[in-house]
């Protein structure tokens, strides 16, 4: 079992913290209320929501406001650091739930998507999946269709066609459905 270790959320020290495994706790303290009376608030294990795109967020009260983190940001920035720009969070084994720290690492958005892929997401967060990808280059290299043809046979603009047949996008999937790897990682 691996040992959940605590640490202040900037910002929200001596209320909330956030564990290497991607749970958040409030703590133990006085609130007082907007008509000045004081309550006792006794810490918890908060409650993981989940967005429309599957990632858990957690809200956080302040200041008699609200607002909400996404767990895998807030692990991030406190067990690593800032996020680098260009970079976004990405998670290694692909579940967007697990959020402990050994799944989590910055990367760009195209290592990202080799992850998704490589973990056997087809389509990550794009219109098209790897598979409509490789067909497209396919039947522009083979079987002669036009660029019109296949921006209206895939419902994408000519301008999306043309990225993907000169690799301008997804270059990273070669045409035989392989990874041309790279070395991205600010770890590395």
């Amino acid at each position: 079992m691996k040992k959940e270790i605590w640490k202040d959320i900037p910002g929200y020290e001596n209320s909330y913290e956030i564990s290497n495994l991607g749970r958040v706790r409030s703590l133990d303290r006085i609130i007082i209320r907007r008509d000045g009376k004081k309550y006792s608030s006794k810490g918890k294990v908060l409650k993981q929501n989940t967005d429309k795109y599957g990632y858990n967020y957690v809200n956080l009260r302040k200041d008699y406001s609200q607002k909400s983190f996404v767990n895998h940001n807030l692990v991030t920035s406190v067990f690593i650091g800032g996020k680098p720009k260009g970079y976004e969070v990405c998670h290694i084994n692909n579940d967007k739930s697990d959020n402990s720290i050994l799944n989590l690492r910055y990367d760009t958005k195209r290592e990202n998507a080799i992850d998704h892929y490589r973990t056997g997401n087809n389509k990550s967060n794009s219109k098209l999946s790897t598979t409509e990808v490789l067909q497209i280059r396919h039947k522009y290299n083979n079987e002669k269709y036009s660029k019109k043809e296949l921006s209206e046979l895939y419902n994408v603009s000519p301008w999306h066609i043309n990225a993907i047949i000169n690799k301008d996008v997804y270059d990273w999937l070669l045409d035989d459905g392989s990874i041309k790897e790279s070395n991205t990682s600010i770890y590395e």
